[in-house]
């Protein structure tokens, strides 16, 4: 039996310490439901503590090391809290196995020495998180928003600083190949990328990734068409078609110029980029997501793959 490179991802996933360490600040209101509404007596761990799961919840937090910061009155915090709804783009049970990146992105979530509420952030904000990297805050018509995640619930106010509800999970201080583990449509091009031994290539500096969904790549790929990637359907100049995927510049959709233009990859041929209306096409595919923000550059999704040219 031929065996199977890559798969399409189920699309339940068992929640893991990531969702419940986010969701146990994030779900402060619902404690509400059980009478221990959250009020500025508390530190942010204790409103934490008011959820309805407050056992499960606070053990989460104390197994990612976040409770006692939290809960530390000589320090003010603003916690910027995904809500449920905000994981399902993200593959939980991968972030979880890495403690680093784990810890990394969690940290991204909160900014220390502040604790600012909705009124007194003004647009274009930059403030310092506990991860160490910055944030950028947007205020439109009284609508707040952390980078590109929106607040949902404003202004939990605890003793020790104060808790945004927001609608997605920040993750700009992750890497390009991180981003695509972590993304479950962009998993099966995740997987080609460490099949051809490329994840130190697509961790360097100044990147533009053009990373063709699931779909795309089993439309391109899968012969028998079981959903699979079987390892006789895997292309053998793989290593250069996923190169090639690859830009040596970060170009957000708006740095595209209307009139085309061609761009070393690192397979070593060039791309021709192009906007037009808005729309940034790549060769003859199109960006279908664009600017999905990573450490090292930007992710732009495609709808089809792209081929180095032959000889």
């Amino acid at each position: 039996m031929t065996s199977a490179l890559v798969r399409l991802p189920t699309p339940l996933r068992r929640w893991s310490l990531l969702g419940m360490c986010l969701l146990a600040i994030g779900t402060v209101v619902t404690g509400c439901d059980s009478g221990n509404t959250p009020t500025s007596e508390n530190t942010v761990a204790d409103i934490v503590s008011l959820s309805q799961n407050s056992t499960a919840l606070a053990d989460a937090l104390e197994q990612a090391d976040l409770a006692a910061d939290l809960s530390d009155e000589d320090t003010t915090f603003t916690v910027f809290a995904p809500v449920d709804s905000a994981f399902g783009n993200i593959d939980q049970e991968e972030l979880t196995e890495d403690s680093d990146m784990l810890s990394e992105v969690l940290t991204y979530h909160v900014v220390p020495g502040k604790a600012l509420t909705s009124g007194q952030i003004t647009d274009g904000q930059t403030v310092e998180t506990m991860a160490g990297d910055s944030l950028t805050l947007h205020v439109n018509n009284e609508s707040v928003r952390a980078n590109d995640a929106s607040v949902t619930t404003p202004n939990l106010e605890g003793t020790n600083g104060v808790v945004h509800l927001v609608d997605g999970v920040l993750l700009e201080t992750v890497d390009a190949v991180d981003r695509t583990k972590l993304t479950p449509r962009l998993s099966i091009f995740a997987d080609l990328v460490e099949q051809s031994e490329l994840t130190a290539a697509l961790r360097q500096d100044n990147l533009t990734v053009f990373s063709p969904t699931n779909q795309v790549v089993l439309d391109a790929l899968d012969e028998n068409e079981n959903d699979e990637i079987d390892d006789d359907e895997v292309p053998n100049n793989l290593g250069e078609i996923v190169q090639y995927h690859v830009v040596e510049e970060a170009y957000f959709a708006d740095d595209v110029p209307s009139s085309a233009i061609d761009r070393s990859t690192l397979e070593g041929s060039t791309v021709t980029l192009k906007r037009s209306d808005g729309t940034v096409t790549v060769n003859d595919a199109t960006v279908i997501n664009s600017d999905i923000g990573v450490e090292n550059g930007v992710l732009h999704d495609v709808d089809s793959v792209l081929y180095p040219p032959t000889e």
